[in-house]
């Protein structure tokens, strides 16, 4: 029974550190991943921006870069596909320049995020969202002028 023990145990810490070895591993996989992704969407230029725009998919592109907090690269993307129109539907680019308008906030140009919200309103009268938004900062640029 003695002679047992020990081999139960070295088995047991075994087993443990195989638990552990394989978290750590797979850890590091999705870092390794994560910056992989990273350093392809810092590689830019304007080829690439035209490439990507021209893709169907550069609206989500421009999502992949706003969620990795590179905003400029998200609003040369939504730029380059604003040259494109025909590629989308006007509650499409309505919402695009709606998002724009967000990057642009995000970035602290509120006249570059007010004309964005206006030229959306323009294309898609009727989007109730871009209505309230630009009613909303209008009403706290005359709370701000009156405080």
């Amino acid at each position: 029974m003695t002679e047992i023990f020990p081999l139960i145990y070295l088995s047991v810490i075994n087993f443990l550190f195989l638990i552990f070895a394989y978290f750590l591993t797979r850890q590091c996989l999705f870092l390794y991943s994560a910056n992989q992704s990273s350093q392809f969407l810092k590689k830019k230029d304007a080829s690439t921006f035209e490439s990507i725009a021209q893709n169907k998919n550069a609206y989500e592109i421009s999502q992949i870069y706003w969620s990795k907090s590179l905003y400029l690269s998200a609003v040369e993307i939504f730029q380059f596909i604003l040259l494109q129109p025909k590629n989308y539907s006007n509650e499409q680019l309505a919402r695009i320049y709606h998002q724009l308008g967000l990057l642009y906030s995000l970035l602290g140009d509120d006249q570059k995020e007010m004309n964005s919200y206006y030229l959306g309103l323009d294309i898609n009268p009727q989007s109730e969202i871009l209505k309230q938004v630009i009613e909303m900062k209008e009403n706290n640029k005359t709370l701000t002028i009156y405080e």
